[in-house]
């Protein structure tokens, strides 16, 4: 049976193999960020764009007494009559709406919860001018 100072040894010759072998490798934990702060920059749209006609509308008040919500049902454009989006909005913004055609944008991320729903800021809305319209 071999002496300890023989396993010493064995122990002593893997752990310096180790070390020389980890100095040598040339590991990064990451790859270099291709902008000058060295942070991820995120190329996807925070907005969400709806080409509609909103059909139907609903203030609804939250917690407390300042807290107001906007629901919107809408018809968007070239779609079967049947088939409607809802959006909840933050805040009461029932009067940026009328019965028209317009592109509604708002942010793509939820800023609140409201009974387990998700609530959007607003946006600018573009109304669509159709011929009928004066």
């Amino acid at each position: 049976m071999p002496n300890k100072k023989f396993h010493a040894l064995i122990l002593f010759a893997v752990t310096v193999v180790l070390i020389l072998a980890s100095s040598m490798a040339h590991c990064t934990t990451s790859a270099p960020r291709p902008n000058s702060l060295g942070l991820d920059q995120v190329y996807t749209n925070p907005n969400v764009y709806l080409f509609a006609v909103p059909v139907q509308l609903a203030v609804i008040q939250g917690q407390g007494d300042h807290e107001f919500y906007t629901a919107v049902r809408f018809q968007p454009y070239n779609t079967m009559e049947l088939y409607d989006e809802s959006v909840l909005f933050c805040g009461d913004v029932s009067g940026d709406f009328r019965r028209v055609p317009m592109v509604v944008t708002y942010d793509r991320q939820a800023h609140k919860m409201f009974k387990g729903i998700a609530c959007h800021e607003l946006q600018p809305i573009f109304e669509i001018k159709t011929e009928e319209q004066p």
